[in-house]
């Protein structure tokens, strides 16, 4: 298995919609074992992202999808500033 987590500060008002949009373009890939996007608490410009692959190869094919580079791209748009992400195999 291949996992992250990520750590997304987001663009005031769009929390909401970057969740749904990396939600149903990355969550359904081939391979994605588990995939949630879940709100801060205490951050409400924060986002958190935590994946399970079945492999880090099915990880790297899912990000050559193209719906899921479209949501990418788009995602970048609500997105501020950098984010952390932290990987386990």
């Amino acid at each position: 298995m291949y996992g992250m987590i990520g750590r997304l500060h987001v663009v005031p008002g769009r929390r909401k919609k970057l969740g749904k949009l990396l939600t149903e373009a990355i969550g359904r890939s081939p391979g994605c074992l588990a995939y949630a996007v879940k709100k801060d608490p205490d951050d409400k410009h924060v986002l958190w992202i935590q994946e399970v692959w079945l492999s880090p190869r099915s990880y790297r094919r899912s990000m050559e999808r193209k719906q899921v580079k479209k949501a990418i791209k788009k995602g970048k748009e609500y997105v501020e500033g950098g984010y952390g992400t932290h990987l386990f195999a």
